[in-house]
């Protein structure tokens, strides 16, 4: 990871204005490389059934081929190729099946065509090799009756075929799914290393004792927020003079700390021992988001207009969220769409309006919704955020970056 620029790092006893104002992606990786040096979250083991969206503390390999032996691969009847000479159809008799599970004289060799019925997953006999389906017979008494060979390959599923000792089947620092965990579950593994979920702590500032006007955002960021591998708390509005105690324990016993702030928090979070990291971000909207650090509580204020707040967890606080919970792939990654809109050249800030997607398709058509940056209707009609470039415009049928602002960035 490149190191931040100077210009976005800011002396906390200097004013907390930024005379150059670092982009987004500037800001994003300045904030991954603060991310990346504090402790790990700790591990603990889990059964691979409680893992689903949890995160792979360590890469998994398989300690033995998966399966370990030729295993049938359909319902049917094992039988040995060799005992069915000449031309079709041929006559098989049925031998018990426990006769051959459990007597040692089952892998000896089989003199006599004979066939004996198996499941699918049951360990194939090593002197048979071959599996025929129970639908490809017909039955008589205790004989089957064949009129083709079936192929082997299709119905045994060979030794390793799965995996092979020491392959890898999981893949650490990333969020478990459910591939993950049919083959962890296939390869015998009782218990999975993961880490802990993502303490978080959301609160904003107001006045008295009202509530102000970080409600709806904090609501938004609560439901955001809701996922397995995050454990989230809602602390509500703080008033003036309870703040700095508040930032204090919030901080002490969370991992990240998102506040919407109305302005003055982040004098609050100096005077309680913080360092302000990043602030003015060249962006619109969401440019008033603030990254800052108390003890080992990385802390990110987002403005508390809801599609503000939006725009600056969608850029910037996912990715500090996700790299703060130990998964290394912490980008979002835009889609493409055709711009029905034209939108000038602007100033420095990159701009990340709302969109509506009118069109189907791999490439949809992307209508821009205008209105005030802190219009609650507007969310209502968004489908995502189109990704504008610094000094850059967009005219009619341009192709433009867009995230859809449910996006999970999973």
């Amino acid at each position: 990871m490149p190191p931040a620029s100077s210009a976005a790092v800011i002396d906390t006893s200097a004013p907390l204005a930024c005379a150059r104002r670092p982009t987004p992606d500037r800001a994003v990786r300045a904030m991954l490389d603060l991310v990346a040096g504090l402790p790990p979250l700790a591990v603990r083991t889990m059964p691979p059934g409680s893992c689903h969206d949890r995160i792979l503390a360590e890469r998994v390999r398989a300690d033995a081929d998966i399966p370990a032996r030729d295993s049938a691969g359909v319902d049917g009847f094992a039988f040995s190729r060799r005992t069915c000479r000449g031309d079709g159809p041929w006559c098989l008799r049925v031998i018990p099946r426990i006769a051959v599970a459990r007597n040692p004289a089952a892998e000896n060799a089989m003199f006599s065509p004979e066939a004996v019925r198996i499941a699918a997953g049951g360990p194939v006999p090593s002197q048979l090799d071959t599996v025929v389906r129970v639908d490809a017979v017909r039955a008589q008494g205790e004989h089957i009756f064949l009129d083709t060979l079936p192929d082997e390959d299709v119905t045994i599923l060979r030794r390793g075929a799965h995996a092979r000792c020491g392959d890898v089947i999981a893949q650490p620092d990333r969020l478990l799914d459910a591939r993950d965990l049919a083959g962890l579950a296939m390869a015998g593994c009782s218990g999975v290393r993961v880490r802990r979920g993502l303490r978080v702590g959301i609160l904003s500032s107001c006045t008295g004792k009202q509530d102000g006007h970080g409600g709806p955002a904090r609501a938004m960021l609560m439901a955001a927020l809701d996922r397995r591998w995050i454990a989230r708390r809602d602390h509500g509005a703080v008033s003036g003079s309870a703040l700095l105690r508040t930032l204090r324990a919030i901080s002490a016993e969370s991992d990240v700390v998102l506040a919407l702030d109305p302005g003055g928090m982040a004098d609050r979070i100096v005077a309680a021992g913080g360092q302000i990291v990043l602030d003015g971000i060249a962006m619109r909207p969401g440019g008033g988001a603030i990254l800052a650090t108390l003890d080992d509580a990385v802390i990110l204020l987002v403005p508390e207009e809801p599609v503000a707040a939006l725009t600056a967890m969608t850029i910037l606080g996912w990715p500090v969220l996700r790299r703060r919970a130990g998964i290394r792939h912490s980008r979002m990654v835009p889609r493409a769409g055709i711009a029905a809109f034209t939108l000038p050249p602007g100033a420095n800030p990159a701009r990340y309006p709302l969109v509506r997607v009118a069109g189907a398709g791999e490439v949809p058509t992307l209508e821009m919704l205008s209105g005030t940056v802190d219009t609650i209707s507007l969310l209502s009609g968004a489908d995502g955020i189109a990704c504008i470039a610094p000094d850059t415009g967009v005219g009619f049928g341009d192709r433009v970056a867009w995230v859809p602002v449910t996006d999970r960035f999973a």
